[in-house]
């Protein structure tokens, strides 16, 4: 019992840190969803960046929570088409990497069957019946599992990310004063 304390402590402050860390990586220009000047984007594919941004988010709340080493990483819009969107890292070494798709049923099971990814498909919570190999709601590596993301958060963590942003930072500052 003497160490389990100073572990759930301090596992509950790196969670809290993710939590802020992936706050700030919602709101930095080029990663989709705040433009270079500082303003809402207004691409239409910012619901899929908000999507990435989420999943990597819940994934590394996760593995903090766990104490694990690997963490996820939404890659910048770079134009690659069917490119991956998220990367996880443990010690240095890219271990995964997928591509996320959001959006309607219909839609997520074209992307999967078109066979243009190379990479496993994330989705979000409510397309869990899209059947399709390497295909989930939630991102999986290493132990460690990302929390499945409903659609209309996404897309309101994409035409509010500053709210959004706010919120996350507020949540993880009351949930680690807590744990004090």
């Amino acid at each position: 019992m003497v160490g389990l304390i100073p572990f759930l402590t301090r596992n509950l402050s790196v969670a809290a840190q993710a939590v802020r860390d992936g706050a700030t990586t919602l709101t930095e220009p080029g990663a989709g969803l705040i433009g270079q000047n500082g303003s809402v984007s207004q691409n239409p594919n910012s619901f899929g960046f908000a999507l990435e941004h989420l999943q990597a988010l819940g994934f590394n709340l996760n593995a903090a929570l766990k104490g694990a080493e690997a963490r996820a990483y939404q890659i910048p819009v770079d134009g690659i088409k069917f490119g991956p969107d998220v990367y996880i890292d443990k010690a240095g070494q890219v271990i995964a990497q997928f591509q996320v798709k959001g959006g309607s049923g219909d839609y997520v099971e074209k992307m999967v069957t078109s066979g243009n990814d190379d990479h496993p498909i994330i989705t979000n919570a409510e397309n869990a019946h899209v059947a399709g190999t390497g295909t989930s709601t939630v991102i999986s590596a290493d132990g460690v599992r990302s929390i499945p993301v409903p659609k209309d958060v996404a897309y309101m963590a994409a035409e509010h990310p500053y709210s959004t942003a706010t919120l996350l930072e507020a949540a993880a500052n009351v949930g680690e004063s807590e744990c004090r």
